[in-house]
Parts: structure tokens; C-alpha cells; sequence
């Protein structure tokens, strides 16, 4: 079986690709996968899982103004012309797209040359290409229930890896040089990380040192203090890998996190409580959508970045880990907004025939 994938642009978009490509080849021995996108970070990733990959031209999807928006609509036609000839050249049986700018030309290119088209939409408001996508797809797999669904719309949630759901504590311990003694928390902001988080945490460490803190700053934020880094209780990272992620998954007892759909999915599936702070500048402001999911169902403290203070979000934090019986429940609630079976449906909707 043959099956072309595409989707990119961040690691949002192509975490869950490795996902659900790892569940497909243990179904299907004659595997035979393609991936198209714009490059970093796809092009990283299908390296790394040995998928085969192909750069194509994308316009990017600004919803505010830009002289760029002139310049890369144009960008659009040479991508789909790219795909369309590409996948004349592929002949994949199925196309499964995750959605971002970069996935567009491919689906409308697929949609010209009459394949199948899957689509999987993470957040509870759509992307603009994902809108486009589905008026095209065959399929289109939901990562929240927010609709009665009929027709082509199916819910499977949000694909989580296997590995994601591994971890010893001990060796997470050991890794990160923890003690027994204190409570853990995980600050993470997606794969782009997150300065205002980042920030907000500098700022508050002096009042942080009570807990142990593990804190993946991301690959364009990373702090300049040196001194930031020395302090005993405070761990901080570019980026940890799935194994390390499980690790770091495995010791923490507060998760402090964007609201993007894979960090929702990851710590619903470790039953984790968290404090969720929502970027402001999201694209219809899905991240404040999916939060107020997770905060109507107890599972979460929802911030607004624009009230969030260094001596709130200390008080907020002492507070939760006064509150046994809250983190507890918070826990519970996550754990019952968990689709641990998420990559089998997924994975079954695109062998399908």
C-alpha cells in the first residue's frame, strides 16, 4: 500500500504524522510511505523515521496584513503544479494530510489527480488550510468531538505516541538529576517554545524554590542568562526527544503548558493536572478554545496571558500543590479526556478501502 503524507510547518503538524506512520507500518508489512512538505521541521523528522521526503513550494496563511501575503500566494500554484507531478510519479492509494500551510498544494494537487483524501484536524476551531482541505477530503478525522458527526466526519481524537506513554521514575530521576523530596513541575511551551512563559518563569524562580522545575524553553526561545542555569532546583532544555519527554512525563506533578492539541493530548494521556497559559496570538485563538475544554472539565487552570503576573502565577502554583484533593481531581478529569485509542482509529480510517 502506498500512501502520501504531508503536513508541516511545526511540530504540531508533524509529531502526530510519526505517530500514526509508526501504527501503520506494524499493520501493513508492504508499507510504502512519501512524504511532501516545506522543509524544517518535516524534513527532519521524515529523515529521521527513514520516510522518504520531497520539498515542495507553500505559501503561508497570514490572517493579518502582509506584503508576504502577496508574494506567497503566488507561491501557491508551483506547489500544487510540484505535488500534482509528483504524485502521478507516487501513485499513493491514500493521501493523509495533518493540516498547516505546507499541506495545501499537496491535498488540492491530490484532489486534481483523484486519490483519496484523509484529513486530521487537531484543534476544535479548523486551520485555514484544513477549512480549505475539507471541502476536498474524503475524510476528515476530528481531534475534539465538537460537532454531531455524520458523513465524512469521524472522531478519533488526538494521536498520541506509544512512547509518550512510557517512563520509568527512577531513570527520570536520575536524568534529570531530581531529588525524591520536592514536587516536580513541567514547563513546556510546543515545539517553538514560548517567551512569555519563559519569561513569567525567569521572573518567579526565586519564589519557586520549594519545587523542582524541568523546563524545555524551545528551540527559538531559549534564554541568554547563564546564571538562570545554575540554580539547583531549575533544569532547563532546548528540546527533549520521546523517550525523554515520557521521562520528564513520568516525574511531574504540575504541568504548565501553551494549550496546543498534542501538548493537550500528551497530558491527558498521563493524567496529569495542569495550569494552561493559552497564546494569545493564535490563529482564531484555537489555543483559548481547546483550554476551555480542559477547564470546564476540571482538568486544568486556564491563564490569560494579558493578566498573568510573576506573583499571581506563584500564588497560583502554592496553591494547587496545597490542594491534594484538587491536584487529584484535576488528574482524574484529564485522564477521562484521554483517546489513548486515537493512532488505531486513525490508522484504521486511512487502510480503509
Amino acid at each position: 500500500m502506498r500512501i502520501l503524507l504531508t503536513g508541516g510547518g511545526t511540530g504540531g503538524h508533524t509529531i502526530p504524522i510519526v505517530a500514526v506512520t509508526q501504527e501503520l507500518k506494524k499493520r501493513k508489512k508492504d508499507l510504502v510511505l512519501f512524504w511532501l512538505g516545506s522543509g524544517q521541521p518535516e524534513e527532519q523528522v521524515a529523515k529521521k523515521n527513514s520516510i522518504p521526503f520531497q520539498k515542495i513550494v507553500c505559501g503561508k496563511f497570514r490572517r493579518y496584513f502582509s506584503f508576504w501575503n502577496l508574494a506567497d500566494f503566488f507561491k501557491i500554484p508551483i506547489g500544487i503544479f510540484q505535488s500534482f507531478f509528483l504524485i502521478l510519479g507516487f501513485q499513493p492509494d491514500i493521501v493523509f494530510s495533518k493540516g498547516g500551510y505546507v499541506s495545501l498544494p499537496a491535498v488540492i494537487a491530490a484532489w486534481l489527480a483523484r486519490k483519496k483524501i484523509i484529513i486530521h484536524e487537531s484543534d476544535i476551531v479548523p486551520g485555514l488550510a484544513n477549512k480549505i482541505a475539507s471541502r476536498l477530503a474524503n475524510k476528515i478525522l476530528l481531534g475534539f468531538k465538537t460537532r454531531s458527526l455524520s458523513g465524512k466526519y469521524i472522531f478519533t481524537g488526538n494521536p498520541v505516541a506509544r512512547e509518550i506513554l512510557k517512563g520509568d521514575p527512577i531513570k527520570a530521576r536520575k536524568f534529570f538529576h531530581l531529588s525524591k523530596n520536592k514536587p516536580v513541575i513541567l514547563v513546556m511551551g510546543g515545539s517553538q517554545g514560548a517567551q512569555f512563559i519563559n519569561n513569567l518563569v525567569h521572573k518567579s524562580l526565586g519564589n519557586l524554590k520549594q519545587y523542582q522545575i524541568i523546563h524545555l524553553t524551545g528551540i527559538k526561545n531559549t534564554s541568554s542568562s547563564g546564571s538562570i542555569k545554575k540554580i539547583n532546583n531549575y533544569h532547563s532544555y532546548v528540546y527533549l526527544n520521546g523517550a525523554k519527554m515520557a521521562l520528564a512525563y513520568s516525574v511531574a506533578d504540575l504541568v504548565i503548558s501553551r494549550a496546543g492539541a498534542n501538548s493537550l493530548a500528551e497530558i491527558a494521556a498521563r493524567g496529569l493536572p495542569s495550569i494552561l497559559i493559552p497564546l494569545p496570538s493564535a490563529a482564531s485563538d484555537h489555543q483559548a478554545v481547546n483550554a476551555d475544554v480542559f477547564k470546564k472539565e476540571g482538568a486544568s487552570v486556564v491563564l490569560k496571558q494579558k493578566d498573568l503576573t510573576p506573583r499571581k502565577f506563584i500564588k497560583i502554583i502554592e496553591n494547587l500543590f496545597q490542594d491534594k484533593l484538587q491536584r487529584e481531581k484535576m488528574s482524574h478529569r484529564a485522564k477521562g479526556l484521554a483517546k489513548l485509542d486515537a493512532v488505531d482509529k486513525i490508522a484504521q480510517e486511512i487502510l480503509k478501502r
